[in-house]
């Protein structure tokens, strides 16, 4: 008796979730249908340059230099327009779909973690409601990466739950996959990527020493990092060939160095061509005066030492200065944080707005809030000794964030917010996963779970 209830719970969970993912589904296409138009800024048009050029042209992969980079893009967005012939509703409705089915894999894999039926619907329902946030489904209908971006980091968040939970290869596949796909999206995407497969190689080295099935499984994760890594490589490669390096590059020149006379003297010390031209360049971005900065002949020694010791100048620069290096972009964090990026770049129906983010606000006390929920939740978890195995991958993702994060903050100081948001959109799913992993039994397990 006790086993066909258990079988009838699942059954009768199982049909619940489905449901819920028919309702989330049904929902952001509703929403999706009444957000009118499909935005389009000077990176979008870029990237339809880029994607106009034939995939069987090596320039489309690995993207010819160009006084004003303007088809020199990441090779994955460009051949996604191009796969969508151009069509920019039918771009705005791919991403969609991507979406869709990336957030309800997320959803799926929070529900396998739990170690109970319910508590895995109700944190599968958190997720839901989370993947209806402004901020994601405003992104489908702007022919930017953003959106393809968030996808892909949710279908990595949720390979990586069902893998620990399940404990199954086959998601160790589609993590990679996703990576490989977040690692060609945008060049910033890579470091990430990187730190995953470290984080990957991690029980591949835990079990080298041992012999049978178990080290034959850690063949796969070998095999996992080394594909990410060449992922990783490959776009290295594009990114320096086209010198997309070059357009964030001057923006931190002009923008944090140039207007500071003393960071200013200090570059120049260390090799750094100053002329007037180049002050000229203070506080103006690296597109600013017909693209001066890639064309003016009198920068012409600057661009030089950029192309030969800039970045490792810089490099210097920001070691010799930690508070530049660490608390100056956590000063930026709440910001980011709390970025509209809906009603700046995404487009979402009228009324609903992203301040109904679960992680939103001004001030330190939501951080101070955070901190105490974070405590009491870890007190729980301690007390009940039934902390799921999958809470490993949001504490990796908050771990992963702050490099991610710097880096990010330290390659561009052009739209900051903007440019920085996948790290605080990592930081915030995890904070959301933190919540939806803590809907379990304080006790036991659902032994409907089991068998």
């Amino acid at each position: 008796m006790s086993r066909n209830t258990s079988k009838r719970s699942r059954q009768l969970a199982n049909l619940l979730l489905l449901a819920l993912l028919a309702v989330a589904a049904g929902a952001a296409a509703y929403l999706f249908a009444v957000s009118d138009g499909v935005r389009q800024f000077r990176d979008s048009r870029s990237y339809r340059e880029a994607a106009a050029l034939s995939p069987l042209d090596a320039e489309f992969w690995v993207p010819a230099q160009s006084d004003r980079m303007s088809t020199s893009k990441a090779p994955l967005y460009p051949l996604f327009i191009a796969a969508m012939q151009d069509d920019l509703e039918r771009i705005a409705l791919a991403q969609l779909v991507i979406g869709a089915l990336s957030w309800s894999l997320l959803a799926v894999g929070v529900y396998h973690s739990m170690p109970n039926l319910w508590g895995g619907l109700a944190g599968a329902t958190v997720v839901l409601l989370f993947s209806l946030w402004p901020n994601i489904f405003g992104m489908y209908r702007s022919i930017m990466t953003e959106s393809l971006a968030f996808s892909f980091l949710a279908g990595m968040t949720a390979a990586s739950l069902l893998l620990i939970s399940l404990r199954q290869l086959r998601w160790l596949f589609v993590l990679t996959g996703y990576a490989v796909l977040y690692a060609t999206l945008r060049d910033g995407g890579a470091l990430l990527v990187l730190l995953v497969a470290v984080a990957v190689l991690v029980p591949a080295a835990a079990v080298s020493a041992v012999k049978g099935e178990l080290r034959r499984r850690s063949l796969s994760y070998v095999m996992a990092a080394a594909a990410m890594i060449t992922a990783v490589g490959a776009a290295h490669f594009s990114a320096e060939y086209g010198e997309r390096w070059r357009f964030p590059f001057y923006n931190v020149i002009a923008l944090r160095i140039v207007p500071e006379a003393n960071r200013l003297a200090w570059f120049e010390q260390h090799g750094m061509p100053v002329n007037a031209k180049l002050r000229e360049r203070s506080g103006k971005g690296a597109g600013r005066d017909e693209w001066a900065f890639y064309r003016e002949p009198d920068l012409s020694e600057f661009r030089k030492w950029a192309a030969q010791e800039g970045r490792t100048v810089y490099a210097r620069w920001l070691l010799s200065d930690p508070y530049h290096l660490f608390l100056r972009p956590l000063a930026d964090l709440p910001a980011v944080l709390s970025f509209e990026m809906d009603r700046v770049y995404g487009r979402v129906p009228k009324g609903y707005k992203s301040r109904a983010s679960p992680v939103s606000g001004i001030g330190p006390v939501k951080y101070l809030v955070g901190a105490l929920i974070l405590v009491l939740l870890l007190r729980r978890w301690r007390n009940s000794g039934a902390v799921p195995r999958a809470m490993l991958v949001p504490l990796a993702m908050l771990a992963l964030a702050a490099p991610y994060f710097l880096v990010l903050w330290h390659g561009d100081a052009m739209e900051v917010r903007r440019h920085c948001y996948p790290a605080g959109l990592q930081l915030q799913l995890a904070a959301v996963l933190v919540v939806a992993l803590s809907f379990h039994s304080s006790r036991e397990a659902d032994e409907s779970k089991r068998g």
